[in-house]
């Protein structure tokens, strides 16, 4: 990835940031911390459970009859806890996503309204505006909060993957470069997936409007007797499905390749 594009996913990822901020500051906070939470448990997981082998063990060695002699039981009781809490952190995560995506939904389409008011009504005679403006109407609705989940599930992945190492390395100093080593092409082939996709949306905009007008056309009351009247039907179908059929194409041969390299690495 060049130095520009790094640039480029940088500001964008800044840019969400403080979308969200200004949406709801208190869930902005709220959110990764509940994350960085559920991150971690996975360690403590496995700190714990090497401790209630080695009571195990050691119960068994000591010809103990009780799984709560001894250190075993706090260490059952502990994981159980650990257990519990995680429960309710991930169904306080779910709840604070939710409303935190519809309150930033709600923000960026007041947001979007405002702006196009605010225009000069010339401005809409631009089809490079209006493909623009359309792009920002539809994106708002799942966009921003796609790139802050993405940006959510690496944090909690990292979060995982650094403490999981961190009691790893203990062991062993070669855990963490072997690991890194198997899951960087991975991370690479879904670095370059996204962009690609992103890509091939983000020039979609002119073709999916008409697609859409296409669809308004043939279902809507007002242009039904007139589509009629002149026997545009089939030219209509045809056009839509000549414009679905080269986006599926092009989906289809994204997809497939991306599939593909996962396969192999």
């Amino acid at each position: 990835m060049l130095p520009a594009e790094v640039f480029d996913r940088a500001r964008t990822i800044l840019g969400v940031l403080r979308l969200c901020w200004r949406a709801s500051p208190r869930m902005s906070v709220l959110a990764p911390l509940l994350t960085i939470f559920e991150g971690i448990a996975p360690a403590v997981y496995l700190v714990i459970g090497k401790r209630i082998i080695d009571a195990l063990v050691a119960a068994v060695d000591g010809g103990s009859r009780s799984l709560w002699d001894g250190a075993l039981g706090g260490y059952l009781l502990a994981a159980l806890g650990v257990q519990t809490v995680l429960a309710v952190t991930r169904e306080m995560r779910w709840l604070v996503e939710q409303l935190f995506q519809t309150r930033l939904i709600g923000y960026l389409q007041q947001e979007v309204i405002g702006k196009a008011m605010s225009l000069d009504a010339s401005c809409f005679e631009s089809p490079r505006f209006y493909d623009r403006l359309q792009r920002a109407r539809k994106e708002v609705n799942f966009r921003p909060y796609a790139v802050l989940s993405s940006l959510m599930s690496v944090s909690q992945q990292m979060t995982t993957m650094l403490a999981c190492f961190a009691i790893l390395t203990s062991y062993s100093v070669w855990v963490v470069p072997a690991a890194l080593l198997v899951m960087l092409p991975p991370l690479v082939l879904q670095a370059r997936f996204g962009r690609t996709r992103w890509s091939l949306l983000y020039h979609r905009s002119a073709e999916e409007r008409k697609m859409h007008y296409i669809k308004s056309l043939t279902t809507d009351n007002p242009g039904v007797r007139e589509i009629r009247i002149f026997g545009l039907q089939s030219y209509l179908l045809d056009l839509w499905k000549s414009l679905f059929r080269r986006f599926y194409s092009q989906e289809k041969d994204v997809t497939t390749r991306y599939a593909w390299a996962m396969t192999v690495t």
